[in-house]
């Protein structure tokens, strides 16, 4: 006698009757993975630092913060005549040579207004072949309520440090910050390589620090300025040939520069006194010895593979 059991179907083994299970129809109709969802699933994980984080051990970006500055821009001069870039620019000729105009007058008109005594001392010559000193900010131009760290920070912003970046062909690390901002986001292409949209990317706030990063992978190296020639070419290679973010060709920029930092740290006596009180102070905040010499072990072989990869 051949006995029904709910949910199985007959089946005949061997000359026995026995009951099968049946598979579940959820799983025959399931939709499969896309090979451009899971590529850009996983591009989105990735996170990025600093050249000068040696050790990857301080504040992270996402690659979303790092697209969102790639996809505002393409050439470096969308970028970098914006803002409060033609005003400054006015002080200038196409070389960044002192120009003696409008501009310059009235720049020095304001000097003597806040300098009246200095002023009387000042020669027509310097009057038109100089910019005039201020100790920290011409008042034509912002200043942020709270200076970044480190040794004269504001002299990024000055006219001087501007005309000096013409007359070399250098891109400045300040002014790619305060205007990749004011840029919108273009690109389909890499906001779908992370898992975004272009007008999603485009409402995002843009991340002080990811411009910061991004600069450390175009100058390969954790300096405030770079060359112009390079800056589009390299910021072209952070794209797949499909147009989306070849995070690999953005991490070796990365590494390259914190193989530039490292160098440059070495030269410095006292290096290895350095190190040993970094990690002293890892042992202290992470409580491990064996996590402590893991960090070094990763940094140790991180910078061989740097130094290998520029050999």
């Amino acid at each position: 006698m051949l006995t029904l059991v709910a949910g199985f179907t007959p089946a005949v083994v061997l000359g026995t009757r026995r009951p099968m299970p049946q598979r579940p129809l959820v799983a025959m109709t399931a939709a499969p993975t896309t090979a451009s969802s899971a590529g850009a699933s996983t591009a989105a994980t990735r996170t990025f630092c600093r050249a000068s984080d040696l050790l990857a051990s301080g504040p992270k970006v996402s690659a979303i913060d790092v697209v969102n500055v790639l996809g505002r821009w393409q050439r470096m001069e969308e970028w970098d005549s914006i803002g409060e870039l033609p005003a400054m620019d006015a002080f200038f000729d196409a070389e960044g040579n002192i120009v003696d105009g409008p501009a310059l007058r009235d720049a020095w008109a304001r000097w003597e207004e806040a300098f009246p005594r200095k002023a009387s001392r000042l020669s027509s010559e310097t009057r038109t072949s100089k910019l005039p000193r201020w100790p920290k900010n011409d008042p034509q131009f912002s200043a942020p309520d709270v200076e970044k760290a480190g040794a004269q920070p504001w002299a990024a912003r000055t006219p001087q440090r501007r005309g000096f970046c013409k007359r070399k062909s250098q891109a400045q690390r300040h002014w790619h910050e305060q205007n990749v901002g004011r840029l919108s986001f273009r690109s389909d292409a890499l906001a779908a390589s992370v898992g975004c949209t272009a007008a999603e990317l485009d409402a995002r706030e843009v991340s002080p620090l990811a411009c910061d990063v991004v600069f450390d992978a175009l100058s390969r190296s954790q300096s405030g300025i770079t060359d112009k020639l390079g800056c589009d070419e390299r910021r072209a290679s952070y794209e797949t040939a499909q147009g989306g973010f070849d995070a690999d060709a953005f991490e070796e920029d990365l590494a390259r520069g914190r193989a530039s930092v490292a160098r440059s740290y070495a030269i410095y006596p006292g290096s290895i006194n350095l190190v040993s009180l970094f990690v002293y102070y890892e042992y202290e905040r992470l409580h491990d010895f064996h996590v402590t010499t893991d960090y070094v072990s990763s940094f140790v072989q991180r910078f061989q593979e740097n130094l290998s990869a520029l050999s």
